[in-house]
């Protein structure tokens, strides 16, 4: 996940700056610490991942059981 991670956050062309802010972390370090993190969680992982224009979806094995979203509130 850590590289999944860090190569969403280089795809993305925003600073961690940018993404601390969108993300509504007070720090640029605290996304660097996500992730540099071997053990990340899973909280900071999707609002990282939603700072960078991704959604969490999980879907289901069985067909008939719709897929959900993970949706996020960030304070800024």
């Amino acid at each position: 996940i850590r590289d999944l991670m860090k190569e969403i956050v280089e795809e993305s062309g925003l600073s961690q700056a940018t993404i601390a802010e969108k993300a509504g972390y007070k720090r640029a370090s605290n996304v660097s610490e996500c992730l540099r993190s071997n053990n990340m969680r899973v909280d900071n992982m999707v609002r990282i991942l939603h700072a960078c224009g991704y959604e969490v979806i999980i879907r289901s094995e069985k067909k008939d059981i719709p897929d959900r979203k993970v949706n996020i509130d960030v304070e800024a």
